[in-house]
């Protein structure tokens, strides 16, 4: 229940820093993450949900060997790089 750990938990969502929320379609936290997402826009922070379809827990280290992976990290890298760049 710490909103350390868990931000839905927190008091407010607002006034927070652009978030790039990126859930894999088979993780157990999955809804979590849409959740937070979904909560940061409802607070009027900036936020976008990134789904990675087929995509497994962990799929970040998997690129190197699935196409599939690397394509969602491309992606997911690219708009990260670009909210940093104040182009969101």
């Amino acid at each position: 229940m710490d909103p350390r750990l868990a931000p839905l938990q927190t008091r407010s969502l607002a006034n927070l820093p652009p978030a790039v929320v990126v859930t894999a379609e088979f993780d157990p936290l999955r809804d979590a993450g849409a959740a937070y997402a979904d909560a940061l826009h409802a607070a009027g922070s900036w936020s976008e949900h990134i789904r990675g379809p087929g995509m497994v827990r962990g799929f970040f280290d998997m690129g190197r060997w699935s196409p599939a992976a690397r394509a969602v990290l491309q992606h997911a890298t690219r708009r990260i790089g670009e909210v940093l760049r104040g182009q969101g």
